[in-house]
């Protein structure tokens, strides 16, 4: 490893000297330990219960440690006579702050008391509103890991090991062939040691950081919590009771305070006191203990109803060493390993990542359960399968494409894409925070962020789930600054992209292309990267006047942008906001003890869940209309058909897609969610928008206007609707095309786009988006993903005028545009959708399912109620019409999607 200075900057401490980055960058050992926390968290998953061995070094919080004591009203007060030399930031002499203490084992299983466990402090010191410190601690001096190398093998070594003959193999065979034999053991014996202590009393015992943390100018120090003096000794175990240490901490504070001891150790040199190294005791005899403070946990009743709710609301935190300021900040390999780890760690033990298995009576609201150790042993079947089939249908399909096979093996097909594509990962925008920083810990989120979307608000820790956030990338993107103006956008627009002509999607209808446009509201930015409901639930929610939504400034509702709202946006967001009116209804009637905040947030999960089910399982294959997919996409949602081949093979090499997904397990690949650049490229339907409007009367089939889309956009879209009436509204969009997405079709009211005063050429300003944002142009685009490079005109177009027009424009075909050459493409027969851009739409459909727990391991009855599941479990987009304009039910089509063309009423000759 390398030596690497670094300075705290404007955040101010200094650290340089310390410590010693691998890689010899900050940055190279980011990448290092993200590849090492994935490793952890695959280990893991494959050890019974989840739980990290007696001794491990607690890296990650474990899923279900066993907590003994969990309190919100302790205190952190600092000595009188503080050292001057140790006076910094909150460390101040006198100063007194509230603390959150929480005493558990250290091994993620509930065990026995007597059995030989670590266990662990955890503090929170709330030093302002805006700062926090936490301070986490172990019952053994350091840790069997000198650095996160040797925890990961540690780790791996004993990974899976349930027996004493597994776990003698691991430690004894495994783990050598991973560090050495003299690592190995000393390893071993500092686990041993460690676990060797039986505990009498929690409030007894020393705990200490094992890592360094810089203490301001003074360096770098270790801490500990050790028993005030005085106080009663610890009584001897109760092995006859398994909670015999909560059972003694409880009696101790119903008679008197609990008081621990903070002292710091101060740095000397590499040899004695080592930063990089977590192995390494820091002697007292070389580095001095010095008290600086005492925590105290006030004399409290631990049954009383305000001490359980208390208890479980410290077991929602999430402690970090990095919840702290610059000037404390952790230091060493370990410490900042956890910096990438406990993020991840958080997620898991809060059950987002983990499957759900059925609660048992006292679950408590919000909380997931893990996984039965079965649910685990098919993955190396499916591992073992995923490459020849992936192999297999990659050669099939050079030969026969997937959507010209028989239904069971087409079926596959994708799937198969599906797989490879995401190994091609979701690069993270982002750049990646190194060297890592310190933040204040966040918020205690309480149960109702659990069980309840909000605008806004990060989900699961991930940095871009809220609207207008950053999107991600799955190609890298390639910046051409000397293409950016070549050849020039608005000549690309002109002789490509404008409409001369409507080109009608015959198999589609109008509402087809409201509803795409509902999932992304705005012309030009995106909305919440999931299905989170924010296009109906923005600012203040749903709200109805007489059944049509209310009027914001410049007559348009305030959810809309005024620029980009029009007659279809306001016929969804109206026929939504009727129907998260209904829900709150129904819930109201069905649990009339639950508050108005309760309804709301449920109300707004169901409908959510139901927009995302619509989409996958009715606008999907209505767009994209093969059987193949027709069926790909019901299996997205409910699980794959009856077929015993397509359940064989789904089994095989798709675990969620055995179930479908609000029935799997969450898919977390390694960087945030986020919508793609590539899919907000491919995702620009504008096409699908008609030229004009034609209102007819649904009862009597009679036109009864014909507008213009400018007469059916902004401030004029709510009149038309009032006058209209939702029902005709909807009737005249089924019965009516949209465009079809192909060159030479995008409607001529979007090149004369009004955003935030100024006028837009659409097309043109997507084209440059897409440049200055540097996704790759057509060729590259294609071969990224996986597909054969054009060399020709001919080869992207059989149409002679549409060749003649692309060589007009561009000097070659690795000039054309992404846009340009989707649009040029022959889908694949029925679908709507090149088969370019079929590939990113089936990546982002899929993991934006997958990756959501609220449409994953949280989609169950304890969060979305039992009458909130069947809602979204019985409902379609048919029978949401049909519940808010039931007169419609003689014209909706028979056997098809709603987006399929409608039944139009004969005109009456009355």
């Amino acid at each position: 490893m390398a030596r690497h200075e670094a300075t705290g900057g404007t955040r101010g401490a200094r650290y340089e000297g310390y410590e010693a980055y691998e890689g010899g960058s900050p940055e190279a050992e980011r990448r290092r330990f993200e590849k090492l926390t994935r490793e952890l968290m695959r280990t893991r998953r494959t050890r019974p219960g989840g739980a990290d061995s007696p001794g491990a070094p607690q890296l990650l919080r474990p899923f279900r440690a066993k907590a003994a004591l969990g309190v919100e009203n302790a205190r952190l007060r600092f000595r009188d006579d503080l050292p001057p030399e140790l006076c910094v930031g909150y460390a101040r002499p006198g100063a007194e702050y509230p603390a959150v203490v929480r005493l558990s084992s250290a091994s993620g299983t509930e065990r026995h008391d007597t059995t030989p466990d670590l266990h662990r402090m955890a503090v929170r010191v709330q030093a302002g509103p805006e700062e926090t410190h936490d301070l986490l601690a172990t019952s053994f001096p350091v840790s069997h890991a000198a650095d996160v190398h040797e925890f990961v093998a540690f780790a791996k070594a004993t990974a899976g090991a349930g027996s004493t003959v597994e776990k003698a193999f691991g430690l004894f065979v495994r783990l050598p062939l991973a560090v050495g034999w003299a690592t190995a053991d000393r390893m071993r014996r500092n686990v041993r040691i460690a676990t060797r202590h039986t505990v009498g009393s929690l409030a007894r015992e020393t705990f200490w950081s094992r890592g360094a943390i810089l203490w301001g100018p003074a360096g770098p120090v270790r801490y500990q919590l050790r028993p005030a003096p005085g106080g009663t000794a610890a009584p001897p175990p109760d092995r006859g009771d398994p909670d015999y240490l909560d059972r003694e901490l409880a009696m101790r504070l119903s008679t008197g305070d609990i008081a621990f001891e903070l002292c710091v150790q101060r740095y000397l040199d590499d040899r004695r006191t080592p930063v990089e190294d977590g192995s390494v005791e820091w002697r007292e005899s070389d580095a001095p203990v010095v008290p600086v403070a005492v925590l105290t946990v006030p004399c409290q009743d631990l049954d009383s109803a305000r001490a359980r709710a208390a208890a479980r609301r410290v077991e929602l935190l999430t402690f970090n060493p990095w919840h702290t300021t610059e000037e404390f900040r952790p230091l060493g390999n370990l410490n900042r390993a956890r910096k990438a780890a406990y993020e991840v760690a958080a997620a898991h033990r809060l059950g987002l990542r983990l499957p759900a298995t059925e609660p048992g009576p006292t679950a408590e609201p919000g909380a997931t359960a893990e996984p039965p150790p079965t649910a685990l042993l098919p993955v190396p079947v499916r591992a073992a399968f995923d490459l020849p089939v992936r192999a297999a249908f990659g050669l099939v399909n050079r030969c026969v494409p997937w959507h010209r096979l028989p239904d069971p093996l087409g079926l596959l097909g994708p799937d198969a894409l599906g797989r490879t594509l995401r190994r091609l990962g979701l690069l993270d925008a982002a750049p990646p925070e190194a060297p890592a920083h310190p933040d204040p810990a966040p918020a205690p989120a309480g149960e109702r962020p659990r069980v309840a979307r909000r605008d806004g608000a990060r989900m699961d820790g991930a940095r871009r789930d809220v609207a207008g956030a950053a999107a991600g990338r799955r190609l890298s993107p390639v910046h051409r600054p000397d293409l950016i103006h070549v050849p020039h956008p608005a000549t690309v627009s002109e002789r490509l992209l404008h409409r001369e002509r409507f080109r009608p999607a015959t198999s589609l209808n109008v509402l087809a292309a409201a509803w795409t446009h509902f999932q992304s509201p705005d012309w030009v930015d995106a909305a919440s990267h999931r299905w989170d409901g924010t296009q109906v639930y923005g600012g203040a929610g749903p709200r109805l006047e007489e059944g049509h939504l209310p009027l914001g400034p410049g007559g348009v509702p305030p959810i809309g942008s005024p620029g980009a709202w029009w007659l279809g946006l306001s016929a969804m967001h109206t026929l939504f906001a009727r129907e998260h009116e209904a829900v709150c209804e129904a819930l109201r009637r069905t649990h009339p003890a639950m508050d108005g905040e309760s309804v709301h947030h449920t109300a707004r999960l169901v409908v959510s869940a139901l927009i995302a089910k619509i989409h996958t399982v009715e606008w999907i294959p209505a767009i994209l209309a093969t059987e193949v997919l027709d069926l790909g996409s019901k299996t997205n949602w409910q699980g794959p058909p009856a077929h015993w081949l397509s359940r064989l093979g789904l089994w095989l090499f798709e675990a969620s897609a055995s179930t479908g997904g609000p029935r799997g397990v969450p898919d977390h690949p390694g960087v945030p969610f986020a919508l793609a650049e590539e899919f907000m490229t491919v995702y620009r339907t504008h096409p699908l928008v008609p030229d004009d409007i034609e209102l007819c009367d649904h009862r009597f089939g009679r036109r009864s206007r014909s507008l213009g889309f400018d007469e059916v956009r902004g401030a004029a879209a709510e009149a038309v609707m009032r006058k209209t009436g939702l029902a005709d509204a909807l009737y005249s969009f089924g019965i009516a095309h949209p465009g079809a997405i192909t060159l030479g079709n995008c409607p001529r009211a979007l090149r004369r786009f009004e955003r935030d005063g100024e006028l837009l050429d659409l097309p043109v300003a997507e084209l440059m988006r897409a440049r200055r944002r540097g996704v790759p142009r057509y060729n590259d685009f294609r071969a990224r993903l996986g597909r054969a490079r054009i060399r020709s005109f001919e080869e992207l177009s059989p149409d002679q005028d549409t060749v003649a027009r692309l060589e007009e424009v561009y000097a070659s075909v690795n000039e054309i545009d992404t846009m340009v050459g989707l649009f040029a493409e022959n889908p694949p027969e029925g679908s709507a959708f090149s088969e370019t851009a079929f590939h990113v739409l089936l990546l982002m459909a899929t993991r934006r399912i997958q990756d959501d727990r609220l449409l994953t391991v949280d989609f169950r009855p304890e969060v979305y109620t039992p009458l909130g599941l069947d809602w979204v479990e019985k409902s379609s987009m048919t029978s949401v019409i049909l519940r808010h304009c039931p007169e419609l039910a003689g014209v909706l089509p028979r056997g098809a999607s709603p987006f399929a063309p409608w039944r139009p009423m004969a005109p009456s000759l009355s």
